[in-house]
């Protein structure tokens, strides 16, 4: 009963934190709220300078921080948040004197591309099969292949809706993780969970590399963001040379298909029958409504998609915006890529340590 409170607690207060201070959508111009306030534009101070525009079209706003008021890219960059009556407002905590602002305006682009890669995880089932019809290797290959097209797609773009298509195709073939098939079949059981900790370490600690190019290629210079995803876009390709040449197929995909093709033909035709049938009989004892009955009447899978909700509901905030709240704090560019030299440290440290604890 507790554990229902607290979950219908957890519920509602989602519910109404997402309901509060959205932009909303106006049928027309005369829909407009009136801001009534006296602090449009910049209150400035040696401390801060607090931000406020009336724009209640938008979707999202950015405060744009310039140099030189002629020409050039802006220095900083922020994301504003949505206030009152159509206003959208932020701090700045430190001495802008001298400086220059621009307002810039959108739609949330990045939020419906996003709901676009959800999508195109419902045929990450199917993907995912071709595993067991193609091999593991044409898999990875294929999969590594999409990673290092897409960061190509993003140091090449020229706009922002080819920044998302490059991130759409990223998200698509990241997600799939067929190493750890290879780790399943071919690494001795007693050892499995401590080389998949190692080489997912391994992994993570590439992600110094962002860091390091930030420091290499960027600087202070926030424009130049596109020159980082050259270098991991050329690894990726390399790697997939290497997969080429070098990996085989795991021995449970090829003895399991020599398995099945030294059978005769008649005998296949008819397991893949059979497998219908059984298919068509289990029908209406599967779907959503009976899977939900069953998460919801086990206990031990109940808590488990508790702790889940819980974890993602976390998890936006610790894995997206930590890079932005450090913009909110007012770190520079190159302090920001200092402070992300030690994420990935932590948690490669903490992937690895967890393997033994799971063997």
């Amino acid at each position: 009963m507790k554990v229902k409170f607290i979950s219908m607690i957890a519920i509602v207060a989602t519910l109404m934190s997402a309901c509060c201070n959205k932009p909303k959508n106006y049928n027309s111009v005369d829909e407009y709220p009136e801001y009534k306030g006296a602090d449009l534009g910049v209150t400035y101070s040696p401390e801060k300078s607090f931000f406020r525009v009336w724009s209640p079209a938008a979707q999202e706003v950015r405060l744009n921080i310039y140099e030189d008021g002629l020409e050039g890219a802006p220095s900083l960059v922020f994301d504003m948040k949505y206030d009152v009556d159509g206003t959208w407002i932020y701090t700045v905590k430190e001495d802008l004197v001298g400086k220059f602002y621009t307002f810039q305006e959108g739609l949330a682009l990045h939020s419906t591309v996003g709901v676009f890669t959800y999508v195109l995880g419902l045929i990450t089932p199917f993907y995912k099969a071709l595993a067991d019809k193609w091999g593991r290797k044409p898999l990875f290959v294929l999969s590594t292949l999409g990673m290092a097209a897409g960061l190509l797609v993003i140091h090449l773009s020229s706009s922002y809706i080819m920044f998302l298509v490059g991130f759409a195709i990223i998200s698509f073939f990241m997600g799939h993780d067929i190493q750890i098939i290879y780790i399943l079949e071919e690494a001795p059981q007693k050892h499995r969970a401590k080389i998949y900790s190692f080489l997912k370490s391994f992994g993570i600690l590439g992600v110094v590399l962002i860091p390091t190019l930030r420091d290499i290629l960027m600087g202070d210079d926030a424009t130049k963001w596109r020159e980082i995803f050259l270098v991991p876009a050329l690894i990726g390709f390399v790697a997939v040379g290497l997969v080429l040449v070098f990996a085989k197929d795991t021995k449970v995909f090829i003895n399991e298909r020599i398995e099945y093709l030294s059978r005769p033909l008649e005998q296949r035709q008819a397991e893949k029958a059979l497998k219908k049938q059984q298919k068509e009989a289990q029908r209406n004892q599967s779907g959503v409504f009976n899977g939900v009955k069953y998460i919801f009447g086990n206990k031990d899978t109940k808590m488990l998609i508790i702790a889940h909700i819980i974890f993602d509901a976390a998890m936006p905030a610790i894995a997206l915006y930590f890079e932005s709240s450090m913009h909110r704090a007012g770190m520079s560019t190159s302090s920001i890529t200092k402070a992300l030299f030690m994420v990935p440290m932590i948690y490669a440290t903490i992937t690895f340590l967890s393997g033994f604890i799971a063997d």
